[in-house]
């Protein structure tokens, strides 16, 4: 049945709407959220058993819920998404499918149609959210070597869960779901053994409510696409949708195989519109003649469950622009969709017993990501926060004494990878010795930070060649009553230098004998993470210049013959716009070319970051830019010698995401 045809049958009625079963509860940062309260009386008489045993009900109806005349009794009414809005959506007419992967369901009487129920964990357990995992062994049967991994892994344990990936020692009944991208990658041996499936996008769903929830979004499933040419070659731009929803239709763009754009441009095909009135409908239908079909989300939402009528039959009027198709459909709707679905969503229905045992795993679970020092500043530096701490008032008369005597020191600094308390406890002894604090890296002569990490502040500081110094400066000079030199107190992260392959103390030291993007232009494209502005301030505190319109072959052949480095830095959401250039084996960059050029203090166009050329051509590809490259990075290679720049390989960097906590 068709997606937005199922909407429109299961959404209840204004009588059959059941009362509301969630009461507000605190959240850890302060606010309020909802979850589930006991489970009904009711069902407890139907032969739901009090206590539980660990792991997965087996995939059969209890006896006790089964009458004499054979139907099942499932009286509770259906779940839907505690978040869900209720919507009345006009009726779609009815149409076929002719779809090889979908077998359609026969038809029920109304004496043997009965109600999906789906359980909350929450419901016979007062689960903390904080610990919203609780219960849940999770295996990630996708690749090992992912740059998420490693966040992945510690923020479900934070979360009170235990994950592991998945190999053939995998403990597989101990295992509760089973996080890939795509339903063929589920493993044979768990896939009968019926394991809850879900998606990185369920993961961050959960945790965003702190509750955990039946999938209650087409992209919380793996999906069923498979590579279509018809699909593989079409751009996809999106309007009328918030961040969050976009990041999901981006999700699914990218299992289904097709590309995905933010912006509409002479290159999209298909533009998926969250109503008429969305900005850049009106736009497709003047400006580009029609040659942009515009749909609903129910368009790709069929792709990304594994049918193939969207493909062929894209002007139906199931998928037209008018018809409000909402993100989140709920578990009930989602396990309606069709056949395959519905059994991926088998498991949902039975509950995770959870016990004290399993509340004291997950509470030991996140103590063990609280006490990593390679996280928090205070587990790395014990005893930093403690002890004498300047008052505001003490603050304001040591100061002025330092300026009677002329002898304030005229320093700024500013703080990374604090929290608000460790930040403020280390200001109010620094600023007793007349240091100001800054905000902003670019205002400030010292970055104080607790670990050698890749964010935004860490890049502009190395860039420019600022000290990077260790909060054990601050400390120690307020003991000594004095400002001891930062030389002997720059930061030494042993381990983080060793997964980046770089030195930080040289890399500094080269940074401030010559800028390592000095005479070079950049364009960036503005789908590259993280931000364009971001990535541009990190770039000119490199000396790097930044070039506002998008380049042509005859920019670039400027550059090369007065022998200057052009550089296009791009995510590749936008390789579309750059095919001139692929086609003459001129390669674009990725965002990972910046962070390792900063960090080591050398310039690679090896062709190692390049992301619109193919393998072959990155080994022997005759690569423009590097060719004027060889002038204008001489110096840079002259004195990157002298410190070899350890072996790292591309699957293991770090991620890139902003840790900016202060």
């Amino acid at each position: 049945m068709p997606f937005s045809q199922i909407l429109c049958k299961l959404r209840p009625q204004a009588s059959q709407i059941p009362p509301n079963a969630y009461s507000a509860l605190p959240t850890i940062n302060g606010g309020v959220q909802q979850r589930p309260k006991g489970v009904p009386q009711q069902q407890q008489q139907q032969g739901i058993p009090q206590q539980l045993p660990p792991g997965h009900f087996p995939s059969h109806i209890s006896q006790t819920n089964v009458n004499k005349q054979g139907v099942v009794d499932m009286r509770s009414p259906a779940l839907m998404s505690p978040n869900q809005p209720v919507q009345k959506l006009s009726a779609l007419p009815v149409h076929s499918h002719n779809m090889n992967q979908m077998t359609p369901r026969p038809q029920q009487s109304q004496q043997l149609r009965m109600t999906t129920q789906f359980f909350y964990p929450e419901a016979q357990n007062n689960i903390p959210p904080e610990l919203c995992f609780a219960g849940c062994y999770f295996l990630y049967a996708e690749n090992p070597n992912s740059n998420d991994l490693h966040t992945l892994l510690k923020i479900i344990r934070y979360y009170g869960g235990d994950i592991d990936v998945h190999n053939v020692r995998s403990p597989a009944d101990k295992a509760t779901h089973v996080i890939c991208e795509y339903a063929s990658h589920v493993p044979q041996t768990l896939e009968q053994k019926n394991k809850r499936v879900c998606t990185v996008a369920w993961i961050n769903d959960v945790i965003e409510k702190r509750r955990m929830e039946p999938p209650f979004k087409v992209c919380h499933l793996p999906s069923l696409a498979s590579r279509n040419p018809a699909i593989t070659e079409k751009v996809i731009s999106i309007t009328g949708f918030s961040e969050r929803e976009a990041a999901s239709i981006k999700l699914m763009t990218t299992l289904i195989g097709a590309k995905f754009s933010p912006f509409l441009s002479k290159h999209t095909n298909i533009l998926i519109a969250k109503s008429s009135s969305s900005p850049k409908v009106e736009k497709a239908l003047k400006a580009f003649n029609n040659t942009v079909q515009i749909v609903n989300l129910s368009w790709i939402c069929e792709l990304y469950m594994g049918l193939t009528a969207p493909i062929t039959d894209i002007g139906n009027r199931r998928f037209n622009v008018n018809t409000n198709v909402p993100l989140e459909v709920g578990a009930v709707t989602l396990s309606k969709f069709h056949e395959s679905i519905g059994r991926m969503m088998v498991p949902w229905q039975y509950p995770i017993a959870i016990t004290e045992e399993h509340l004291k795993r997950a509470r030991d679970l996140r103590a063990s990501v609280l006490s990593d020092e390679s996280i928090f500043a205070s587990i790395k530096y014990p005893g930093l926060f403690s002890g004498i701490v300047p008052s505001e008032d003490q603050i304001r008369r040591a100061v002025k004494v330092l300026e009677d005597f002329k002898c304030k020191p005229d320093i700024k600094i500013a703080f990374t990878g604090f929290d608000l308390r460790e930040r403020d406890i280390l200001a109010r002894k620094i600023q007793s010795l007349g240091v100001e604090t800054m905000d902003k890296v670019e205002r400030c002569h010292i970055l104080i930070a607790p670990f050698l990490v890749r964010s935004t502040s860490i890049f502009k500081a190395v860039a420019s060649g600022k000290d990077i110094v260790s909060p054990l400066w601050i400390t120690t000079s307020f003991n000594s009553l004095e400002l001891l030199d930062t030389d002997d107190f720059i930061l030494r992260d042993t381990n983080a230098e060793k997964i980046l392959g770089c030195n930080l103390r040289h890399t500094l030291l080269e940074s401030r004998l010559q800028p390592i993007f000095e005479n070079i232009c950049f364009f960036v494209t503005p789908s590259v993470k993280p931000s364009r502005n971001e990535l541009q301030q990190i770039i000119e505190a490199g000396g790097g210049t930044i070039d506002k319109s998008q380049p042509s072959r005859l920019t670039m052949q400027k550059y090369l013959d007065e022998e200057r480095l052009y550089i296009i830095i791009a995510s590749q959401d936008d390789l579309e716009f750059f095919q001139p250039f692929t086609e003459k084996n001129i390669p674009i960059f990725c965002e990972e070319f910046i962070f390792c050029a900063v960090l080591r203090h050398k310039i690679d166009t090896s062709n190692f970051f390049a992301i619109n050329l193919a393998q072959s051509n990155q080994r022997t590809g005759n690569n423009v830019v590097t060719i004027a490259a060889a002038a204008a990075t001489a110096t840079a290679a002259t004195s990157s010698a002298k410190a070899p720049v350890t072996p790292i390989q591309k699957n293991s960097l770090i991620s890139h995401t902003s840790q900016n906590q202060a």
